[in-house]
């Protein structure tokens, strides 16, 4: 069995998680037939948005939280910039749609990353599968 372990936005952005770092020593000592795997998706966030913008969304629950309803819910995206901007008022952050652009990017990236650990055709097929059923 495969298993990938992730530590998702909006973590501190400056090391990687111990805390998963930790439990995939623990499943790796305890469960002989698990390959586990840590996903720090984050880090290449904060790089591609830049460190100061990571730092300051990452203060914001509303902000972090504004960006992943712009990219689950497109016909909400004028609302969730709305709550963007007001959650940030008077921080230096490049705009809400400059932003998406480059989350759904690193995103993507991820799930490319996933494919490979899963060795399959990845999560959007396994949930259409299931919604079929």
């Amino acid at each position: 069995m495969k298993l990938a372990l992730i530590s998702m936005p909006w973590a501190i952005f400056n090391r990687p998680s111990i805390q998963l770092g930790t439990l995939k020593g623990y499943l790796r000592h305890q469960l002989d037939r698990v390959e586990v795997e840590c996903c720090h998706p984050y880090l290449d966030i904060a790089a591609a948005i830049g460190l100061d913008n990571y730092r300051i969304i990452s203060e914001s629950p509303w902000a972090a939280e504004a960006l992943y309803c712009g990219l689950l819910f497109p016909e909400q995206k004028s609302k969730a910039g709305k709550v963007f901007r007001q959650s940030l008022k008077g921080k230096p952050v490049p705009d809400y749609f400059e932003l998406l652009p480059k989350l759904e990017e690193q995103l993507q990236k991820l799930d490319n990353e996933l494919k490979e650990i899963r060795g399959d055709s990845g999560l959007q097929h396994k949930l259409e599968e299931q919604l079929q059923k």
